[in-house]
């Protein structure tokens, strides 16, 4: 159907208009009408047009006739609307048909407004341009929340670093009374990591290891030993045997630590449901000197009834202990080592994660060497 249009003046504007009709006079009279008014104008011919036109230049306002070839406007219109990438963009759908039906149709396919052919050209532009207010600020709401959420990333990078650093300062204050343990701590997390790791590639223990518990391990880890903190210098630092009353006192580092964890996850968590590292690393402090067979302690766990993230830590601290120097003994050769923690499998260690471990020597070699301690180096 042929547009008439009455014209009338209207302040100018910014911004680029779709018109889409099968109908060349049509287009080009709404072409004159929106240049009328300083705006940008695309044109296409039916839906199918339309659609890749919208890809190509980002229209602020579309003119969708209803009634044309090959895509008629009511599906078009639909398509755009349940696109998440074009469903913000004003639709005027223009029609010559008269009927409450048609009304409804434009309504239910999404359209934003609707017109009957001939339309008043001033009537017309002042509607364009209010949609074109409501895009632009559609488009300033979000680059705002592009910008939003760019900050909350940046400061929740800057919160994450300043707690990574907080931990391991907290980790160092049990490792620092044992300056010969060296880098333990980034040889033990990075252990957990790969281990965790290549469980959940493994896939055999389901929704169990995801991205965040990674995460959580990787910080929570190297707090297992915190609780040494309680313990008195002659017995952790005691160049020979414990005797059978230091050894009782030695074991309560884990209650000691995983207390202290524990109640920093309540505070932390002031009502809300969701488990974080903190209570992951209670766990961990609390029960990584369990072993498989129940024999461990504090509580004499045994197989799935201790914590995952024990079992791991349990195997990574193992073998990082045999490697290393300590008050009480010397550093074993690799070989030995894991020999020592295959003699464990199904009694000390989990025989799933062992495994995995074992399977990893060349990442295990990697990280060994990676945080060597410097006095190994000399």
């Amino acid at each position: 159907m042929m547009l008439e249009i009455e014209t009338s003046p209207i302040a100018k504007m910014q911004g680029r208009i779709l018109v889409v009709d099968d109908d060349p006079k049509n287009l080009l009279l709404a072409t004159d009408m929106v240049h009328s008014i300083g705006l940008e104008v695309v044109t296409a011919a039916n839906g199918e047009e339309a659609i890749q036109r919208v890809g190509e230049s980002s229209p602020d306002v579309i003119l969708l006739d209803a009634m044309m070839p090959v895509m008629d406007g009511f599906e078009t219109c639909r398509r755009l609307k349940t696109d998440p990438r074009t469903n913000h963009i004003p639709v005027i759908m223009l029609t010559g048909l008269n009927s409450v039906n048609d009304y409804i149709m434009a309504i239910e396919a999404g359209a934003d407004d609707f017109m009957n052919k001939p339309f008043n050209a001033a009537v017309m532009q002042v509607r364009v341009k209010g949609f074109l207010k409501t895009k632009r600020m559609h488009d300033e709401l979000d680059e705002y929340r592009h910008f939003l959420e760019k900050r909350v990333r940046e400061q929740t990078e800057i919160i994450q670093e300043v707690q990574d650093v907080t931990i391991f300062s907290l980790a160092k204050l049990a490792e620092y009374r044992d300056p010969e343990t060296g880098e333990h701590l980034e040889r033990m997390r990075h252990y957990c990591r790969m281990i965790t790791q290549r469980l959940g590639a493994q896939g055999t223990l389901g929704a169990d290891i995801d991205e965040e518990y990674v995460r959580s391990i990787f910080r929570s880890s190297i707090l297992h030993d915190i609780g040494k903190v309680g313990i008195p210098d002659n017995i952790l630092l005691k160049p020979g045997k414990l005797d059978s009353g230091e050894w009782l006192v030695m074991k309560t580092h884990t209650s000691i630590g995983g207390a202290a964890l524990g109640e920093a996850a309540r505070r932390l968590k002031r009502g809300r449901n969701r488990r974080g590292f903190l209570d992951m690393a209670s766990s961990i402090a609390t029960f990584h000197h369990e072993k498989y067979d129940g024999s461990g302690y504090p509580d004499g766990l045994a197989g799935d009834k201790i914590p995952l993230e024990a079992r791991i830590v349990a195997v990574a601290d193992v073998f990082d202990a045999l490697l290393s120097k300590r008050p009480y003994k010397d550093p074993v050769p690799l070989a030995k080592a894991i020999e020592i923690l295959r003699e464990g499998r199904g009694t000390h260690f989990d025989p799933m994660i062992l495994d995995c471990f074992l399977n990893s020597l060349d990442e295990i070699n990697a990280i060994t060497t990676r945080f060597a301690d410097k006095s190994n180096e000399e």
